[in-house]
């Protein structure tokens, strides 16, 4: 392996991690065990790939390996046994429906453990982009190949909509043909996909718009972000499609956050460029009709914030 540069070995496991994480995305209506397994074995292979292909240490500070240590632990201690004063209400519910096994902060150990599977995946999923970053990953590929992903995702869900599918990828019949969903079976999880995606490509688009570069006209620098304020305005529109309350909101806040991350003196060209994402956002959202998704808003009562049927 020494003769290949550290550079492709970094792009190559990037690019495996881009196409686990769009094949997770793409049978996430499966929502098997088998498919959990995979995505958390995948997400440790990499990691060990890693170990291997990349030069130099992993440095990861002290708040990052108490973290994961807390959450190992917590996961463990649902199955640790003799830990059941821990859980009084989960003890009592195991006494009295006459649960067998070891795990005392669990009524069903196997979803426990595709739970503590889930974790898994995510930490090793964050530990390899920290990995890759510190070996020389580039930021603007990372981020361009992230939303690649997003914008597949709302493309589908926009043609969902539009042609008006009634089942979903390896689930079966969607749960509301009035509002879209993606790959994934609850639009409000959709919703949050589309908001990172929003967030991402807004300060993507921004990030390029502020830069200085001498040898760069105005409207050389304005073109450049473009193709991100698009993005940015595809996700917009498979929010509104996805009639989600908290999707919207999460994207505003993810808006609103980029100003106060954002330090970076405004320049002519960011202006230019802010005037036409919002262009670009309005339109696209006015096609999708926002209407529905208003009128959600205005129908929700403070019952609905407690309730635990809501889709």
């Amino acid at each position: 392996m020494g003769s290949i540069p550290v550079s492709s070995r970094v792009t190559g496991l990037w690019l495996a991690f881009i196409a686990c994480w769009a094949a997770s995305l793409g049978v996430y209506g499966a929502v098997s065990p088998g498919a959990v397994a995979a995505a958390a074995a995948s997400m440790a292979l990499l990691n060990v790939a890693a170990l291997f292909l990349l030069p130099g240490p992993f440095l990861l500070a002290r708040p990052a390996l108490a973290f994961l240590a807390g959450l190992a632990l917590l996961l463990a201690l649902h199955l640790t046994p003799g830990l059941g004063f821990l859980f009084p209400w989960t003890s009592a519910l195991r006494a009295s429906h006459g649960a067998a096994g070891a795990g005392p902060g669990t009524a069903d150990a196997f979803l426990t453990v595709r739970q503590a599977a889930q974790v898994a995946a995510y930490a090793l999923a964050a530990l390899l982009a920290l990995r890759l970053s510190q070996a020389g990953l580039r930021r603007s590929f990372a981020v361009t190949s992230i939303l690649a992903v997003l914008a597949l995702e709302a493309t589908y869900a926009v043609a969902q909509f539009g042609f008006r599918w009634e089942s979903l990828p390896f689930y079966g019949k969607r749960l509301d043909l009035e509002s879209t969903s993606g790959t994934l079976v609850n639009r409000n999880n959709f919703a949050g996909l589309m908001a990172m995606g929003v967030a991402l490509a807004a300060g993507a688009a921004w990030g390029k718009w502020s830069t200085r570069r001498r040898d760069t006209g105005k409207i050389a620098i304005l073109e450049s972000g473009l193709s991100l304020a698009l993005a940015t305005a595809l996700f917009a529109a498979a929010i509104v499609l996805a009639r989600s309350r908290g999707g919207a909101l999460a994207a505003i806040a993810g808006i609103v956050a980029l100003a106060f991350v954002w330090q970076r003196r405004t320049r002519g060209a960011a202006v230019a460029g802010a005037a036409a994402l919002v262009v670009a956002s309005g339109v696209t959202i006015w096609a999708a009709n926002a209407e529905p998704l208003i009128q959600r808003f205005e129908d929700m009562e403070a019952s609905d914030l407690s309730q635990d049927t809501r889709v």
